[in-house]
């Protein structure tokens, strides 16, 4: 191109694929997460995030939302754009885009951004009590019967919270133990606990537990 920059898609990369700019995944992750990066590729410059975009919400004044610019060029590419001179006016000319491609973007959508937040929050929360609803408790009955098994058999258990999801939990592991003196000694989660404390934390936890 005349300017020495490439097109729209092929300056700005997300997440190391060159592709035109998806705002709306941009929005839906800052619904999510509260905070989204833009890594931009300079013609001339090897990296594919010389430049990077932070829209964010702020940590100190929970509601307001910013944008920052950084950059690090990372090296140049010669064989991509053999002139230095070019290669840096690329880089002063990308940097100046990505400044105003968050002006536009905050003007178009800051004000919308801490509602769409919130509701994200709210959905799930909503979400989250769904699945402990649906998760029931051990009872007292159910707890002290495993507390039986653990005491009195060669039997440990794993248990999980209510809701909790499997895929990324792995629970946490009851046992019980001997003393030398024959007492037996109830572990929680890798911590020695009483009777009466593992009864308090066993019917906190689902009732869909894992015999080991």
């Amino acid at each position: 191109m005349a300017n020495g920059l490439t097109s729209n898609e092929q300056v700005f990369a997300i997440r190391f694929e060159r592709q035109p700019i998806n705002e709306q995944a941009i929005l839906d992750q800052l619904a999510d997460r509260g905070s989204a990066n833009l890594e931009v590729a300079v013609h001339g410059f090897w990296s594919t995030e010389s430049i990077n975009i932070y829209v964010k919400r702020g940590y100190s004044d929970a509601g307001v939302w910013e944008t920052q610019v950084s950059h690090s060029s990372g090296g140049r590419d010669k064989k991509e754009v053999e002139s230095d001179t070019q290669a840096e006016r690329n880089f002063a000319k990308a940097l100046c885009a990505a400044c105003d491609w968050a002006d536009i973007f905050m003007a178009d959508y800051g004000a919308g951004l801490e509602l769409a937040y919130q509701m994200t929050r709210e959905a799930d929360k909503a979400e989250r009590l769904a699945l402990i609803e649906n998760d029931p408790a051990l009872t007292v009955g159910e707890a002290r019967i495993m507390m039986s098994r653990m005491e009195h058999g060669d039997v440990s258990y794993r248990v999980f919270n209510r809701g909790a999801d499997r895929a990324f939990h792995n629970g946490m592991l009851v046992s019980c133990r001997k003393t030398r003196s024959g007492a037996a000694q109830f572990r929680f989660a890798g911590q020695v606990v009483s009777r009466d404390h593992l009864l308090c934390r066993l019917i906190e936890k689902s009732n869909n537990v894992v015999e080991l």
